[in-house]
């Protein structure tokens, strides 16, 4: 080991040649002085480190103080310790007197740029490299200013002072070699604990295995070994020093004088505790309870643990010649490993060299199964970096600390986890989703794994006044359908957050708009998503953490046992927990904010019976409400779930249905539109038929195929009830507001807009008695609008009956819809389009004389926006005939600002003698013009030679980088 003396000045009170040392390439071992108190650093100084690590900048160190502790450093060690020193950039008069002390180096806390590493450098260096100036008096008389032949004190200080740059923020790594370059630094020291929360990673953690955080530290290594630099930091662990060394690290900080009293206390106490009362499980557990508490809260927490489980069973498996799956937590080793046996031997020659702790072949008679083995070594590698005189401890202490240390996983006892855990612990690792967008599957378990440590994560991530307001702050969520979607809500639910899923095909711009409108606290997003997470953050300041996927998840997961549920952590059913975001009427979307009521109610339902064949097919679009609950309904009652990336590709649905696996489905009519028109196009045409037959079969095979979003036109219900074999297509009713009103499912095959029968606990009721607008409450009916008290108050009535704005009459016990209460607002696909917002715009071009926007229906999309327009008689570009639909649309969206949705689809022109229906009150009587205008033919297709209609087939693929063009749901 490097011999520090060799690097002493000619006297003490020069500074030892620290850049000679950290450019030897040798290993340097450093401690830390935090008691700010000469006579600490006089016990630090008799310590055998190469360095003491003085930390001016998280200690209250004045500059007397300062040299005080220097000058101790250097002279109570005889020389044999570097003093050096972290000065903040706020104090710059610190650095003279360091140096002046002693000092061998000193460090700048967060570098970013060659600037601020220049003024690092004119600090230190004398000129004409600097402009440090001379220290009167720093050194007296001809011993402590002898200099080797030739040099000057001047050359002795800046020759052996390290000048290093501390690189620990995103601005310094992105700047790193421009650092590197400037003339006088000579060397880097990384903070891994502030470089890591700038890279969005796990808060108080000064190391990880991030593939970004990596990156990071390979940048630095290349930066630093391009301009022959050399990098130090702290060391966080035995096993974590190779790492450090292969990213160019030679020297660490790996002691110091706080943690060493709290090591050497809890040492002490041990040691004799079992003297007195023995090592058994009375005597430790005395010793390391404090008022019957545990006083290890976290002993298993520590980054060396991270895949242990899976180490020693690969271990165990070599050893018996058995594949790694065969050993299980709970396997029984006696027989395999009896005393004698050549395997036990080598098994416990592998543990001692795979982990380099100290094991006995006593230690081995107490191992009954892989878990105790587990137990021992997680114990013991925790403490070899922190008490390693404890490893002779025997089996049975050690697995006692365990079996004390270890907090349970903790989730609220409310309804909804009380039933998560009970579906997890009669299906435990039974695969419950398949996510076919990924190629990945996960069971009830990881489900708990991963909403268990993504809620602690977020626990220590926010502000306890935060999460003590339950319902009060927002969490964002950019992830489509999957494993991080799942357990993001959860998790944010378990801390009493409310949970925002965030549309994700949303511009930038788009989604940091919502993200402001709810003063979301964090934006978790999923690795995919990342770079879009990153382009919000430019866009709003946020706080961001990336969810672990389940293939980089520890596939080391607890027993369902081991879960608990907490009453402090428990919610009201009022509390607010998940707000919707749908398509606002005049551009942004509108939050729509629900309580924990809405998800609950999913936790009441009976759950599906075990074992079962049900499989739930669901989109990747969680953003959408109705696919939020369906996923989440499903989960809650057991019943299995693939999430599929079909987007607008009706073929790729027929392709699953073929497989005859899926038995349920809920989409919009347009869906079902799409579909049954790629059937008849396609598959009845170019496919034999008995090809057909199994298109025809998977679609019988569904025992709920479910409509909702809109009404089902007669003729997609007939071509269903055919396909099915006589079973008519179910038609939810509900909206983002109120979720599921009722269910129409008759097999009768009715083609009437019969809204079905209400669901439990739904009130439904017409405004007029027997007739106008359907007023409702549910069980799932919304809090409000997001910042929108007025817009809120408008859509309930005096008695808190949500207004629909549906007409419809009672017929026979049956609520048989008749239209929207007011056409000023309609549906294209899934967005609103404000026709008098429209209207107004059209009738504002210059060569239109008369214009109307009017809703015409259409299965393929809903409702198609139409125009019927009279233009002037003496307009030049219409004696050439160049004002069509496409000019109309162009000039609504380029002159008018309109986004794509609402422009019009449908073009009628209005004949010199044609003129349109109007009511007794002179308003336009507005269905009679649609029927008079825009007819449909027998197959619901807009017909009339004077009629153009657009083709949207390809609109929910389109792409668009014009902000709120799609009104910011995509």
């Amino acid at each position: 080991m490097l011999n520090t003396k060799d690097y002493n000045a000619l006297s003490l009170a020069q500074p030892t040649n620290f850049k000679g040392m950290l450019n030897s390439g040798e290993l340097l071992w450093g401690t830390g002085c935090r008691i700010p108190h000469p006579e600490a650093a006089r016990v630090v100084a008799a310590t055998p480190y190469h360095f003491c690590f003085l930390d001016a900048e998280h200690a209250p160190l004045n500059a007397t103080l300062l040299v005080s502790l220097i000058r101790t450093i250097q002279y109570h060690s005889n020389g044999s310790m570097v003093p050096f020193v972290r000065i903040p950039r706020c104090s710059p008069e610190l650095y003279n007197y360091a140096l002046g002390a002693g000092a061998g180096g000193v460090v700048m806390p967060h570098v970013q740029n060659a600037k601020q590493a220049e003024e690092l450098v004119r600090l230190c260096r004398f000129p004409p490299l600097g402009d440090r100036s001379f220290p009167p008096a720093a050194l007296i008389g001809e011993q402590q200013n002898q200099t080797p032949e030739g040099k000057t004190t001047y050359d002795v200080w800046d020759e052996h002072a390290a000048i290093i740059c501390q690189i620990e923020d995103l601005e310094g790594l992105e700047n790193i070699d421009e650092i590197c370059r400037v003339p006088g630094v000579d060397g880097l020291f990384v903070g891994t604990g502030d470089l890591r929360m700038c890279l969005e990673l796990s808060h108080g953690s000064l190391d990880g295995d991030e593939p970004v955080f990596l990156s990071a530290l390979r940048k630095i290594r290349d930066a630093a070994k391009a301009n022959n630099l050399p990098i130090m930091g702290f060391g966080i662990s035995p096993s974590g020093v190779e790492l450090r060394r292969e990213m160019g690290w030679n020297a660490f900080i790996i002691h110091g004088d706080i943690d060493a009293i709290c090591t050497s206390a809890v040492q002490s106490l041990q040691t004799y505790n079992d003297a007195a009362c023995g090592a058994g499980a009375n005597g430790c557990r005395s010793a390391w309870e404090k008022n019957g508490e545990p006083v290890l809260s976290n002993l298993f927490k520590s980054p060396q643990m991270a895949n242990l489980e899976s180490q020693v069973k690969a271990i165990i498996a070599q050893q018996l010649k058995v594949p790694v799956d065969e050993v299980t937590t709970s396997a029984n080793l006696k027989n395999g490993l009896a005393t004698g046996d050549l395997r036990r031997s080598q098994l416990l020659t592998a543990l001692r060299e795979r982990f380099d702790i100290y094991i006995t072949d006593e230690d081995m008679d107490e191992f009954t199964t892989t878990q105790d083995v587990i137990d021992y070594v997680g114990t013991k590698l925790w403490w070899s970096t922190s008490v390693p005189e404890l490893f002779h401890l025997n089996h049975y202490t050690w697995h006692t600390l365990a079996t004390m240390t270890v907090s349970p996983p903790t989730l609220p006892d409310d309804v909804l986890f009380s039933r998560l855990l009970k579906i997890a612990t009669q299906r435990d690792s039974k695969i419950i989703v398949n996510d076919c967008s990924l190629g990945t599957q996960f069971s009830y378990r990881q489900i708990l794994d991963g909403t268990v440590k993504l809620k602690e994560k977020l626990q220590a991530l926010l502000d306890r006044s935060t999460l003590d307001s339950p319902g009060g702050f927002y969490i964002a969520l950019l992830a489509p359908n999957g494993y991080e979607f799942i357990i993001g809500v959860l998790a944010v639910l378990a801390i009493g957050g409310v949970v925002v899923p965030i549309p994700t095909g949303a511009l930038p711009a788009e989604a940091s708009h919502i993200l402001q409108q709810c003063d979301a606290q964090y934006l978790l997003a999923t690795s995919e998503l990342a770079s879009l997470a990153t382009q919000i953050k430019d866009e709003v300041k946020i706080p961001s953490l990336i969810i672990k996927s389940n293939k980089d998840a520890d596939n080391n997961l607890l027993p369902v046992a081991s879960y608990t549920l907490d009453p402090a952590l428990a919610v009201s059913e009022e509390t607010p927990s998940i707000l919707f975001f749908t398509s606002g009427t005049t551009g942004p979307p509108k939050g729509v904010l629900h309580a924990r009521r809405t998800i609950n109610k999913y936790a009441r339902q009976d759950e599906a019976p075990e074992p079962n064949d049900e499989l739930c097919i669901i989109p990747r679009g969680a953003f959408w409400s109705i696919y939020f609950t369906k996923l989440f309904q499903m989960l809650l009652t057991g019943i299995r779930v693939e999430v599929h990336n079909f987007g607008r590709n009706y073929n790729l649905i027929w392709e699953k249905l073929r497989e005859q696996t899926a038995t349920k489905i809920v989409l919009s009519p347009t869906f079902w539109y799409g579909m049954m028109t790629y059937f008849q196009k396609h598959v009845s045409v170019e496919l034999p038929q008995d090809v057909v037959g199994e298109y025809v079969k998977g679609a019988q095979h569904l025992r709920d195929a479910c409509a909702t979003g809109a009404m089902l036109s007669g003729r997609i219900k007939e071509f269903w009830r055919e396909m099915r074999g006589g079973r008519p297509l179910k038609e939810q009713y509900g909206s983002t507001e109120t979720q599921e009103i009722s269910v129409c499912d008759t097999e009768l095959g009715s083609v009437e807009d019969d809204l079905g029968t209400p669901l439990p606990n739904v009130i439904m009721k017409l405004s007029e008695g027997d007739k106008g607008e359907v007023l409702v409450k549910t069980p799932s009916l919304f809090l409000g609008y997001l910042n929108s008290p007025n817009a809120t108050a408008k859509r309930l009535d005096p008695e808190g009956f949500f207004k629909t704005g549906d007409l419809a009459i009672l017929q026979d016990g049956r609520y048989i819809f008749k239209g929207r209460a007011n056409m000023d607002l309609f549906k294209f696909y899934t967005y609103k389009v404000p026709r008098g917002k429209v209207e107004a715009a059209l009738t504002a071009l210059p060569y239109v004389a008369e214009g109307y926007i009017m809703p015409v229906a259409d299965p393929q999309c809903d409702t198609r926006t139409a125009a019927l327009v009279r233009f002037h008689k003496n307009d030049n570009d219409i004696d050439d005939k160049r004002v069509d639909l496409q000019a109309i649309r162009n000039d609504l969206a380029t002159n008018m600002g309109l986004p794509a949705y609402q422009l019009p689809t449908v073009l009628r022109v209005l004949g010199e003698h044609e003129s349109v229906p109007r009511t007794w009150s002179d308003k336009t009587a507005m269905m009679k013009a649609v029927h008079m205008f825009f007819p449909l033919d027998s197959e619901d297709r807009i017909c009339g030679e004077e009629t153009e209609v657009l083709d949207v087939s390809d609109f929910m693929k389109m792409q668009t980088a014009k902000l709120w063009e799609l009104s910011g749901m995509r």
